[in-house]
């Protein structure tokens, strides 16, 4: 009863983003209709939430029972801090165990804020969403892992067309006239379809 929409975003990989960046989250949150109080963020970096990464993403109950959730980037820890306790833990350090440690602390904050906030267990009933913007995020392993999940892979420009590169703009235009076209049984060349779509 939970669906995962990860919202590609290019440019938002860091916390430090670009005005523009900014502004098109803030259309984002606007355009899907997010308040405050059901958004998850960095501390700090915005004036769009209230809740933020490495706190609220877990084991907070302010968000059970809430249908809707957006969580603003991806919570990467301080990797200089991490690399110490690492070493701490294991004695010593090696890059490609390290790599793997590193990306599973991502992975469970990520889990903690999306999977568990909602509590969507305990509303079988009920459907719930969890947005997730992020740059090139796969999570594709949670669906095996969590019943009832199910993930979408969509990009910002789905929802804001107005932002989407100017190929990406032609090529949906395109390809929604040459479908207009062949539904209406009309033989489809290169000539009819650049006509109506206004180049040549």
């Amino acid at each position: 009863n939970l669906t995962i929409k990860i919202v590609n975003a290019k440019g938002i990989k860091t916390r430090q983003r670009t005005e523009k960046k900014q502004e098109e989250i803030k259309q984002y949150i606007k355009t899907v209709g997010f308040t405050k109080n059901e958004i998850i963020s960095f501390k700090n970096s915005n004036d769009y939430s209230q809740f933020y990464w490495f706190n609220h993403n877990r084991g907070s109950n302010v968000f059970e029972g809430k249908n809707k959730l957006l969580f603003d980037g991806v919570p990467y820890p301080n990797i200089g801090q991490i690399k110490n306790e690492y070493i701490a833990i294991y004695g010593e350090f090696n890059e490609s165990d390290f790599e793997r440690y590193y990306s599973e602390l991502v992975a469970t904050e990520i889990e903690q804020g999306i999977i568990g906030r909602s509590r969507s267990h305990r509303y079988p009933d009920q459907q719930f969403e969890a947005h997730i913007l992020a740059t090139d995020l796969d999570l594709s392993g949670l669906e095996s892992k969590y019943p009832g999940v199910k993930i979408e892979y969509l990009e910002i420009y789905d929802t804001l067309p107005d932002i989407a590169p100017k190929t990406i703009s032609m090529k949906d235009q395109i390809f929604g006239e040459a479908i207009a076209l062949i539904s209406n049984g009309v033989r489809l060349t290169q000539e009819k379809i650049s006509k109506l779509v206004g180049v040549t």
